[in-house]
Order: structure tokens, then C-alpha cells, then sequence
């Protein structure tokens, strides 16, 4: 079920005096709230700014991890096409640069966090079909026409967090980014039709494999 959440103040984050320690990167971690400005920032798990310094008025679809922003604004500005993503809860938002029908900012959650993350979002793909009347008794066409037809697809992502790089979740894309894995990619080459939960699986093993570090502040 959709929310409607507006935030004026929703965390206070105290950074002075704070120290950092690592911690291996988990598909569940918790980043830190906040708005991030850049791609740098979210690795460091630095907001850029605390949601108590913005005023912010958007949608969220937990079950989707999907938010829908009309507004960000800060000292008066707006800057939503300034995000690189933000943290709501604990769980990143990735923008996409990209609105919907009414005109709202969609940002996605990234549903695994790990060396390669990964995020998924439904959207409707439109296709032109040609359509034809046939004779019946000669069974030769003799009318034909365009019509367009929609569908609900899933379209799933990877972002590497190691140099912030978004490619669709496909086995070419895939492989390119596991290349030091020989185990896993010899796996992976014989996965077919781009398979999404073999994919996926092939993901989360990755990530265990090859873990990263992020900081938290003490």
C-alpha cells in the first residue's frame, strides 16, 4: 500500500566528534539517512545532508522499494535533479533520472547491498503490432493495421560499489563485472535466455565471495 510521507524533520544526525570503523558490506546493511549528492558519498555512507535540513515531499512504496519524489528542497532550493540517491530507514534510493506519467522523480531501492547491488523496478513497455483481417473463405488478408499493446515488465538492475556503475542485470553484463571469478563465471556462461533467479542467485554468491567494506561512524 502506498504512503504519502512528508518530511520536515525526520532524523538528527550528530557526525561531530564521530569516528569511522569498517564493516563488511551486507544485502541487509543500513546506510546512514540522509540525502547523498554524489556516488562518493553514499560509498563513504556520508549524507551529504540530514533530513532535518530539507524539506521533502514524495511517495513511497515499501514493498516495491519504490519513492516517488514531487519535491526536495534545501534553503529554498529545489535539488531533486542534483540526488545521486538517499536513505530512507536504512535503505538506499537510487535516482534514476528518469519521471513518471506525472511527472514525479522516481527513485528505486537498492534490495541487496554488496560488491554488486541490486535493484528492480515494473514498468509498462509499449509495443506496435500489426494486425490483419483475413477472406475467410480465401484466407488472404485484405485489412491490416497498427495497434499498440502494453505490458507490465520487470526490468532488473546492478550497481557496482566499488566504481558506481549502473548496467541492466543481463549474463554479458554480468560476466564483464565477475571476470576474476573463474568458478562463478564458467556457471554463469552456461545460464540461458538470461535467466533473472539464476542471475540473481549467481549475485548473492558473488557478493559472499568477494565482500567490500563501508564505513560506520562509532
Amino acid at each position: 500500500m502506498k504512503t504519502l510521507i512528508y518530511i520536515f524533520i525526520f532524523s538528527s544526525l550528530n557526525l561531530v566528534g564521530q569516528t569511522d570503523s569498517l564493516v563488511i558490506l551486507t544485502k541487509n546493511f543500513k546506510f546512514q539517512d540522509g540525502i547523498y549528492f554524489s556516488f562518493e558519498d553514499f560509498q563513504s555512507n556520508k549524507a551529504s545532508l540530514a533530513w532535518d535540513s530539507v524539506y521533502a515531499k514524495l511517495h513511497t512504496n515499501p514493498q516495491k522499494m519504490i519513492t516517488l519524489v514531487d519535491s526536495l528542497r534545501h534553503d529554498g532550493v529545489t535539488i531533486n535533479q542534483q540526488v545521486w540517491g538517499f536513505s530512507l530507514g536504512g535503505i538506499p534510493y537510487v535516482n534514476l533520472q528518469r519521471r513518471n506519467k506525472a511527472g514525479l522523480d522516481v527513485f528505486v531501492g537498492l534490495k541487496v547491498r554488496g560488491n554488486i547491488c541490486y535493484f528492480s523496478m515494473e514498468e509498462v513497455e509499449e509495443k506496435v503490432e500489426v494486425i490483419k483481417a483475413y477472406n475467410p473463405r480465401t484466407g488472404i488478408p485484405f485489412r491490416e493495421g497498427e495497434v499498440v499493446t502494453k505490458r507490465e515488465v520487470k526490468n532488473s538492475f546492478m550497481l557496482s560499489f566499488e566504481h558506481g556503475a549502473i548496467e541492466a542485470l543481463t549474463v554479458d553484463n554480468f560476466l564483464k563485472w565477475i571476470k576474476g571469478d573463474a568458478k562463478l563465471t564458467k556457471t554463469v556462461e552456461r545460464i540461458e535466455d538470461n535467466a533473472e533467479e539464476k542471475l540473481f542467485k549467481c549475485l548473492l554468491i558473488y557478493d559472499d565471495r568477494n565482500p567490500v567494506f563501508v564505513p560506520v561512524r562509532d
